[in-house]
């Protein structure tokens, strides 16, 4: 691993603790949407696989969401 690819590595799994009320803010937003959108989709998406899958989904989209507030304030 080069010293760019350590530094960047390090970075992706550091914990990064909120510095601003916005990037809070932000945590927040992005908890409220992926919650309106999974019960919004629950009304006309079957449960079976595909429900399931679109949870999941819908947790690596919050994950991911999180993670460039994160990385990024």
């Amino acid at each position: 691993m080069t010293e760019m690819d350590a530094i960047d590595w390090a970075n992706r799994i550091r914990y990064h603790a909120p510095r601003w009320e916005s990037t809070v803010e932000a945590h927040e937003a992005v908890r409220k949407i992926i919650e309106e959108t999974g019960l919004e989709l629950a009304k006309f998406v079957n449960p079976g696989r595909e429900f399931s899958l679109m949870l999941t989904k819908l947790e690596e989209a919050q994950m991911w969401a999180h993670a460039s507030i994160a990385r990024n304030d």
